[in-house]
């Protein structure tokens, strides 16, 4: 087995190389590509056309071609994200230096962010991955502070909620809880600064043009199943068996469908779609203990009755304008 700092070395080396070659075909092939308006990035809109809100969806047939211009973009950022993220996972088995069971090739979560860099330089230049970057920060965006509450408590309740069933239940526990207020905020720093090379990828990047086709509830299923699969072999490093990954994969679709609930309800806000990743996994980190008790099919229980609770519950009775933002209207 190789030493976490080798394989640490080999996976930004392969990086890097890719980054080289990427940089190379893109800038000479720049002046032929079709480019995004940065206002329309900056902003979130999906449509090339920066005119189309993604909470007033319309009919594909109505605009065809605004459609069709956003699928070749995002086909190439899935490319990047899949391509870039094969170092890691190919050298990445060795255990991080942390109290929680996470392989060197947990470091992929930069990749995502990367990806989107590269097609957004590729279809706007400079600009627009500057536009990208800045919605890791875009706070400004959530005018209605309610949405806080979400962001921040929701995935915190769920995994309290576990905690609470699993002890009802009889399930394994510890004795004794060991919590550390200095560790928590280590993760919470680490997961702050992880989960945003995530997000601005999968949420701010890929999101929009799947919920302008589907809607937000299909286009976060799908979405989420991506996420899973992209995330499995860093699960089998670790040493998962089997059960384990197939119940937190149904978790993390449950969880991809509550980050884009707060995106949209938030105003389309990555920072708050961040805050609900980050809070997600320092509610896992911290179960007890350094998640040597975490259980995924309890919590994917819980979280599934999270997401049907806001369904069925919730966004009746909210108003139409984020109902569509969340189920399609049509």
């Amino acid at each position: 087995m190789n030493s976490p700092t080798t394989t640490l070395a080999a996976g930004l080396a392969a990086l890097g190389a890719g980054l080289i070659v990427a940089g190379i075909r893109f800038s000479r092939r720049r002046k032929s590509a079709t480019r995004f308006p940065v206002d329309a990035l900056a902003s979130g809109a999906g449509s090339p056309t920066g005119k189309r809100d993604a909470t007033d969806v319309q009919d594909d047939r109505e605009q065809p071609d605004a459609i069709a211009r956003q699928w070749k973009p995002l086909l190439e950022y899935f490319f990047w994200v899949t391509a870039l993220a094969l170092p890691f996972w190919l050298f990445g088995g060795d255990k991080l230096p942390l109290p929680i069971n996470l392989p060197t090739g947990a470091l992929v979560t930069f990749v995502p962010t990367i990806a989107a860099a590269i097609t957004s330089y590729r279809y706007g230049g400079v600009k627009a991955v500057q536009a990208l970057l800045r919605r890791a920060a875009d706070y400004q965006k959530v005018r209605d502070r309610k949405w806080y509450l979400p962001a921040l408590l929701l995935m915190p309740i769920i995994a309290v909620l576990s905690y609470a069933l699993m002890r009802l239940t009889g399930r394994s526990l510890p004795a004794q809880v060991e919590l550390s207020l200095l560790m928590g905020l280590t993760f919470l720093a680490l997961f702050l600064i992880s989960d945003i090379g995530e997000e601005l990828g999968w949420t701010g990047f890929a999101l929009e043009p799947l919920q302008q086709r589907w809607g937000a509830l299909r286009a976060s299923l799908l979405l989420g199943v991506i996420w899973v699969v992209w995330h499995i072999i860093p699960w089998i490093q670790t040493g998962n068996p089997a059960s384990w990954i197939f119940w937190q994969g149904l978790f993390s679709v449950a969880q991809r469908v509550l980050i884009v609930w707060v995106y949209n309800g938030s105003g389309r806000s990555v920072f708050a779609a961040t805050l609900v990743h980050v809070t997600a996994n320092l509610g896992w980190a911290l179960f007890p203990n350094a998640s040597s008790h975490y259980d995924p099919l309890v919590t994917a229980a819980v979280t599934w009755l999270a997401v049907l609770a806001i369904l069925f519950v919730w966004e009746p009775a909210t108003p139409s304008r984020l109902r569509r933002g969340y189920v399609r209207s049509r």
